[in-house]
C-alpha cells in the first residue's frame, strides 16, 4: 500500500498575522469610488445651497450666474434634474434655466 503524502506544514504565526493585518488595512482603506461619491455628494450640497438663497436680486443673480458658470455641464444637468427642469441644452442655457428657477423662488 502506498503511503499518503505528508500534510503541508502550517504557516508561521508571524507571517499569518502580518498577512491578516495587511488584509485589514486594505479593507479599511476607502475605495476610489467611495471617495468620488462623497465628493459628488458634497458638490451637490454646495450647488443646492447656491440655488436656495432666499433673496436672489439683480446683484446676487449675477453672482449666481458666475458661480453656476464654474460648474461642469454634467453638474448643471444633475442640478436641473434634481429640480425637475429639462436637462438638455448647452451650458449657458442650463445656467439661465437654474438662475431663472432660483429667482422665481
Amino acid at each position: 500500500a502506498a503511503a499518503a503524502p505528508p500534510a503541508p506544514a502550517p504557516a508561521p504565526a508571524a507571517a499569518s498575522a502580518s498577512a491578516s493585518s495587511s488584509a485589514q488595512a486594505a479593507a479599511s482603506a476607502p475605495p476610489a469610488a467611495a471617495a468620488a461619491t462623497a465628493l459628488a455628494s458634497s458638490r451637490q450640497t454646495e450647488i443646492a445651497q447656491m440655488l436656495q438663497d432666499e433673496e436672489v436680486g439683480p446683484r446676487t443673480a449675477g453672482a449666481l450666474v458666475q458661480d453656476l458658470s464654474k460648474l461642469s455641464l454634467r453638474e448643471l444637468r444633475d442640478a436641473c434634474a434634481e429640480h425637475g427642469l429639462p436637462t438638455q441644452g448647452e451650458k449657458l442655457v442650463l445656467v439661465e434655466r437654474l438662475t431663472d428657477m432660483a429667482m422665481a423662488g
